[in-house]
Order: structure tokens, then sequence, then C-alpha cells
């Protein structure tokens, strides 16, 4: 993962890299702000560094953790096929009902923060201009402007996150069920060990 990684930040920034350094300037320098350049080259591509190793490691780990449980509760009864087939179309029809709002929400989040980025790195380079002509108070207020843009992504973003986590810990508890109901079903042809490793 730290190779892959690697290289993956390496590529990125060669091909922004000159991509940007043969751009033209009157069609891209002249009308870009100096912050979206700033922070395509700094916030953007270490973002990309850091998630992509949480993320990966964080689906590894779902995935295994999901394929060995569901395998030892085929193995306990084959019964418990129907059981994960009927999960797996509801899990489906959630990602698929909450799916175009997550995308959105983080699409609409990310724009807000380049543009706090952006105003920040602007304000920063023109401040001499800005205390001369005294309009320190209409650059303070368009970042309280942008910054409570922001924010009320952030809160639809986590709004649909936690939506999906409910509705899958709701279905996570008709699994759980459902193995209930099984092993009642079977008491006295199974033995306790294959009841402990189900509910683990």
């Amino acid at each position: 993962m730290c190779w892959i990684g690697g290289r993956m930040a390496k590529k990125l920034h060669s091909e922004l890299l000159q991509k940007v350094m043969n751009a033209p300037v009157n069609l891209y320098f002249d009308v870009t702000p100096v912050g979206k350049l700033l922070g395509n080259f700094t916030s953007d591509i270490g973002r990309t560094d850091r998630a992509f190793f949480w993320h990966v490691n964080w689906v590894l780990d779902s995935v295994i953790d999901c394929i060995i449980k569901i395998s030892i509760a085929v193995y306990f009864s084959p019964l418990m096929l129907i059981a994960v087939a009927i999960n797996c179309f509801f899990l489906w029809q959630l990602h698929i009902f909450t799916k175009t709002g997550k995308e959105e929400c983080a699409r609409v989040a990310k724009k807000q923060e380049k543009s706090i980025h952006t105003h920040f790195s602007e304000t920063y380079d023109g401040l001499t201009l800005i205390r001369a002509f005294k309009k320190q108070d209409e650059f303070i207020e368009d970042l309280y402007k942008i910054q409570n843009d922001r924010l009320k992504c952030q809160i639809y973003e986590d709004s649909c996150h936690w939506y999906f986590q409910v509705r899958l810990f709701f279905l996570s508890n008709g699994m759980f069920c459902c193995s209930s109901l099984l092993c009642i079903y079977l008491r006295g042809t199974i033995a306790p060990l294959w009841v402990a490793l189900l509910f683990q």
C-alpha cells in the first residue's frame, strides 16, 4: 500500500504540474485564482495521500470480516443464504437511495472548502490594498458567509451518513433476529460452539 500510494501521489503531482505548466496564460492563469492553484497542489494531493491508505485498509478489513462471518453462518446452516440474499438486496437498495445525496453533498462541501482556501489566499496576497481602501469588514463578512455555507454542507453530508448507518443497523438487527430464530428452530441439533461462532 505504501508503494502504490507513493507511485499514485508522484504520478498525480507530475501530471498536474505538467498540465498547469503547459496551460495557456490568457485562458488559465489570467482567470484562475492563485488560491485554487495552491489548493490543487497542496490540499487535494495531501488529502488523496491520506485518504487512500485509510479507505483501502478499511474496505479490505470490512470485506474480509464480512466474508468470514457469512462463510461461518452458511457453513453452520445453508438456510442462512436466504437471509443473506434478502439482506444484500435491501442493502443494495439503500445504497442506491443514498448514493446521489452523499455524492452531491461531498461535491458541494469540497467546492466550499476550496472557496475558503481561495478567499484566504487572495485576501492574504492583497492585504495591503484591502487595508488601504478600508475593506477589511467586507472581506471578513465574505469569509464568514463561505464558512457558514461550508458548515451547512457538512451538516447535510453527516445527515446522509447517519441515515445510512441507522438503516444499516436495522438490517444487521434483522440478520441477528434471523440467526436467533434459526438457532431456536434447530435447538438440540447444533453444538453450542457453532452458535457462539454464528453470533460472533
